[in-house]
């Protein structure tokens, strides 16, 4: 077997089974409680009322809603399922196999066949990945659309394409109306890599383009705070302000960050040897050493 047919036949083996985990007796293990049940009826009354909305899921944080992108990207599941949640979560669990391919596809393109296979095997057989594609929730499509956002990002770095930042921009704007906490980290990751990368935009209209094509997909959040006399607005201030929910400075927000995320990473392969977790920590810096030339 020729090497491009090997690796496309891996390939598919990869998709065929993290397709195979994620459907796999979904109409039985599917669940379905009071958010679900909430998104169902907004979309019954969209599809048979035609009741348009501007506003999608509330957030974690009272009063603030995000944007309506989720209830649009699965209205058309519903349609066809003639209601049915399962087929709901069957389209999002399609879209997590795409987010598969697009693992492999951009760990191809930045680093090769052997890195864009491992990749979309381990996000594709991950248990946790699995677990969380089989969930009807709106940070769900999360992933996929991530994956195509780096993809613009990483055609308009290595090939100098500023339409991808306009595209990029409009991406960025749908992940947030999935997840509001993404926003943590998508807004500065955009802003570090368009200082970084400004002599790469050939024309200032690319960038001007980019951020009205953002604050375009905040548009029915925009207009629905004005139409409810600023209710996004007071909330958001009253979190802020009023509450002061961020007490802490940001270098002490992103040392305990930091902590969290490697005690969750090495916790997991060593829970009980911290010598062993410092090992982990290094074996995983590797790749970014070694590789900072192409990846920098």
């Amino acid at each position: 077997m020729k090497k491009f047919e090997f690796e496309y036949f891996i390939l598919f083996l990869i998709l065929l089974f993290s397709a195979f985990f994620r459907l796999f007796r979904l109409n039985l293990l599917l669940g379905f409680w009071y958010d679900q049940g909430r998104d169902a009826l907004i979309i019954w009354d969209l599809l048979h009322y035609h009741k348009f909305f501007l506003i999608g899921p509330v957030t974690g944080i009272e009063g603030i809603f995000l944007g309506p992108f989720y209830y649009y990207l699965l209205a058309p599941f519903y349609f066809l399922g003639r209601g049915s949640p399962v087929i709901a979560a069957a389209g999002l669990s399609w879209l997590a196999v795409g987010a598969v391919f697009l693992l492999y596809f951009l760990g191809k393109k930045m680093f090769g066949t052997q890195v864009g296979l491992m990749a979309a095997f381990l996000y594709g057989f991950s248990y946790g990945q699995v677990t969380f594609s089989r969930w009807l929730a709106n940070p769900n499509p999360l992933p996929f659309f991530t994956l195509l956002a780096l993809f613009c990002l990483y055609e308009f770095i290595e090939n100098h394409r500023s339409l991808f930042i306009v595209l990029s921009s409009f991406l960025v704007g749908l992940c947030l109306q999935l997840e509001a906490a993404s926003a943590v980290f998508f807004l500065p990751s955009v802003i570090v890599i368009l200082i970084w990368q400004r002599k790469r935009v050939s024309s200032i209209k690319y960038l001007v383009l980019g951020i009205l094509v953002f604050v375009l997909t905040l548009l029915p959040q925009i207009y629905f705070n004005f139409r409810h006399d600023g209710i996004l607005l007071s909330a958001f201030r009253k979190f802020l302000v009023e509450e002061k929910s961020f007490k802490l400075s940001f270098l002490q927000v992103v040392r305990l960050r930091l902590l969290t995320y490697y005690d969750v990473f090495a916790g997991k392969l060593f829970p009980q040897s911290g010598k062993l977790r410092l090992l982990v920590l290094a074996l995983f810096s590797a790749p970014f050493v070694l590789f900072r030339k192409k990846c920098f």
